[in-house]
């Protein structure tokens, strides 16, 4: 294997994941070089071009260190491993370092957060990515830079999209190809008034052609503007609205026909209790006297 980093983090192993800080089972196959890279990736000062008494003449530069007793601690930026944005970085709370070795020069920024709220001790972020080599049992380190996130992709929300484009009124265009009932000539300027529409008098007919026009060009539109995924996307939604819909059709059914049951249930059981007030349910020739003690 012969990658960096960030391809090797970009290629589906989360930065969590390696240096053990998630829940996730991680393969066998990848516990050893995991473990191997959560070593450099937790303390980069043991990557062979990190001069640390160049790390140390650069932290006196930071005004807040000054007259301030907190030890420094060394360890990679999470935030930038993982995608995120790091507000340290953001906020330039950070200090760019160059370091060399035979002929190349790496320079390499490192982040840190507000030193006034820091107690005993202050947390430097290393933004590094490095190159390596690995051939199952060693890894070698060949080579850094400094890690620059990749753009983030802009997000466009299908729903938002969609919503824009149907509301999206079309000019109505009239014709004799929208409105077949039309008779009249729009570009005959001597069209007299006596010229009619078959749809006067009509305003049901005329509002349903219009309706009918005006969903067929949104529809068209839609059409010609979404990209395939969105129609992909849509069709799914489609498909599963249907599903779901049967399935309440069948639960409701079944409810109808439980309650049917019991209803035809009640009724039996009603019809089969005594009534006592009928004198026929009382035997009177009963020869026995009562005896009330």
């Amino acid at each position: 294997m012969n990658t960096s980093l960030k391809k090797y983090i970009e290629d589906g192993n989360n930065i969590y994941d390696i240096i053990g800080k998630s829940k996730n089972k991680i393969p066998d196959d990848k516990k050893k070089i995991y473990s191997i890279i959560a070593k450099y990736v937790k303390n980069p000062t043991k990557i062979f071009f990190i001069n640390m008494s160049v790390v140390y003449s650069a932290l006196k530069n930071i005004d807040g260190l000054k007259n301030k007793k907190v030890k420094p601690f060394f360890t990679s930026c999470i935030f930038c491993l993982s995608g995120k944005r790091c507000g340290n970085h953001t906020k330039n709370r950070f200090i760019s370092v160059e370091f060399k070795y035979e002929t190349t020069t790496i320079k390499l920024d490192i982040c840190y957060p507000d030193i006034s709220k820091c107690r005993t001790r202050v947390t430097f972020g290393f933004h590094i990515d490095f190159d390596f080599t690995y051939d199952g049992r060693r890894l070698k380190i060949t080579g850094g830079k400094k890690f620059v996130q990749t753009p983030r992709k802009s997000r466009c929300k299908t729903s938002t999209r969609l919503k824009k484009i149907a509301n999206k009124q079309p000019e109505p265009v009239f014709d004799t190809a929208n409105f077949p009932d039309l008779s009249i000539n729009p570009n005959n300027k001597n069209t007299s008034e006596d010229s009619t529409w078959t749809t006067v008098g009509n305003d049901a007919k005329l509002l349903a052609q219009i309706n009918e026009t005006r969903e067929a060009t949104k529809q068209s539109m839609i059409n010609d503007q979404l990209p395939e995924v969105d129609k992909k996307i849509i069709e799914e939604e489609r498909q599963k609205l249907i599903v779901l819909v049967e399935d309440l059709k069948k639960e409701q059914s079944t409810k109808q026909d439980r309650i049917k049951l019991l209803e035809t249930t009640l009724q039996e059981r009603r019809s089969k209790r005594r009534a006592f007030d009928n004198p026929e349910y009382f035997d009177d020739d009963f020869s026995g006297n009562y005896f009330i003690r």
